[in-house]
């Protein structure tokens, strides 16, 4: 209701340029009117069916990128700080592990 609502008083502020007495405003006013009507219509109708389809055809395949392997993600793990990192940063040695867990736990298989 608050896409329609706002979509409806955009239309209706455009349509409000049509009584204007300057032809290009006025032709401005139905144009830009019918364009935020159309986009309500595709945003309720083209955007639901799209992720439908989506998530029924390509939802575990991969169109360019290879699936990164577990020896690839395992590379990429911190396992060690460097001696002098912990000291100088403001994060201690434990939280950088749990955000480098965190990242290849979580946050890493949401992008795939």
């Amino acid at each position: 209701i608050a896409i329609f609502s706002t979509s409806l008083t955009t239309a209706m502020a455009f349509l409000s340029c049509s009584v204007s007495k300057v032809m290009p405003m006025r032709v401005y006013g139905w144009f830009a009117a019918i364009c935020v009507i159309m986009n309500f219509l595709l945003t309720m109708t083209f955007t639901p069916a799209t992720i439908i389809v989506h998530y029924l055809r390509f939802e575990r395949k991969r169109c360019c990128c290879p699936i990164p392997s577990a020896r690839t993600v395992a590379k990429y793990q911190v396992t060690e700080v460097p001696s002098g990192v912990a000291e100088s940063s403001s994060i201690p040695a434990a939280k950088s592990s749990l955000v480098a867990k965190a990242m290849t736990d979580v946050y890493l298989p949401a992008l795939l």
